[in-house]
């Protein structure tokens, strides 16, 4: 049986009381690394459940993956658990640093939907004194652009909410478009929020670079066998379904931009080109299984 904290995380993350594949990854490891000390026979069972609670979550998956790497060689379980924390809850600063440095005075940003690290990015530039404005779409149906635009205003960084059709109309005022990251395939093509591939159409039609905030931890190796799972939410996010009782409604929470849609992920390990992040990151997943053992 399942431990109970751990039952508890994962009805939170399919909840979406955990938000960001970061956190998300966070609160897994945490879970499991409680669980170790009240019943290690279940490892197995708690990480199987807690991956189950969402299907585009590669830095989870990745994270457990490395336990399990680490536990087979006889490691120590919480020892492999707290030195992925340390790399999970430290990657946002060098993220940080790395992309203030595309921000340039006077520019105009466009953001999608709400990543924490972009945010990071968008808080070091504004702290590094450049001055620029962003436009944030809302990004339906669940509207986690809001929380950006709240975030961003609250920084003192001059704030324009758009909804999210409305992306192409401001795009020729961008030099920038700035996302965060749910996944990344062996191609180097990035899963993110739903309607992002729509806007790097028209960031690409612009010739507005799209960068793209992530942890190599969102990397996932096993879209070498198989496609990359795209969730699906219920249809409840859109519209409550009585109002349309003969209408089908479907609603993915994520979609795919081409790698050649992407001109860099700013990573941990610095900027990184679509074509290289599968090599950069089976690096970084090296070196925290050899500081591990």
């Amino acid at each position: 049986m399942a431990d109970y904290f751990v039952e508890e995380t994962y009805r939170r993350i399919r909840q979406l009381r955990i938000q960001g594949a970061i956190n998300i990854a966070i609160a897994g490891v945490e879970a499991v690394a409680a669980s170790l000390s009240r019943n290690p026979a279940a490892l197995g069972e708690n990480m199987k459940l807690l991956e189950s609670a969402r299907a585009t979550e590669p830095a989870l998956r990745n994270s457990f993956s490395m336990i399990r790497q680490v536990m087979k060689k006889g490691g120590n379980g919480k020892a492999v658990c707290a030195r992925i924390l340390f790399h999970l809850r430290g990657s946002r600063q060098p993220i940080a640093s790395c992309g203030a440095g595309l921000v340039k005075n006077r520019m105009t940003v466009l953001t999608h939907c709400h990543s924490s690290t972009a945010v990071a990015i968008l808080r070091q530039a504004r702290g590094n004194g450049r001055r620029f404005r962003v436009y944030s779409t809302e990004t339906r149906p669940r509207f986690q652009g809001r929380t950006t635009a709240s975030e961003l205003s609250e920084l003192g960084i001059p704030t324009t909410m758009i909804v999210d059709s409305a992306a192409n109309f401001f795009m020729h005022e961008a030099g920038l478009f700035l996302v965060g990251c749910d996944a990344i395939n062996y191609k180097g093509d990035l899963f993110n929020k739903i309607g992002t591939s729509m806007i790097a159409l028209s960031a690409r039609e612009h010739k507005v670079p799209l960068y793209s905030a992530t942890s190599l931890f969102k990397f996932d190796p096993a879209t070498r066998k198989r496609p990359e799972p795209i969730e699906e939410r219920e249809p409840s996010e859109v519209a409550m379904q009585q109002h349309f009782p003969k209408v089908k409604i479907r609603n993915p929470a994520f979609d795919k931009t081409p790698a050649k849609f992407v001109k860099g992920y700013i990573t941990e390990a610095g900027i990184v080109r679509p074509r290289d992040v599968e090599k950069k990151a089976k690096k970084f997943f090296k070196s925290i299984l050899k500081s591990a053992l």
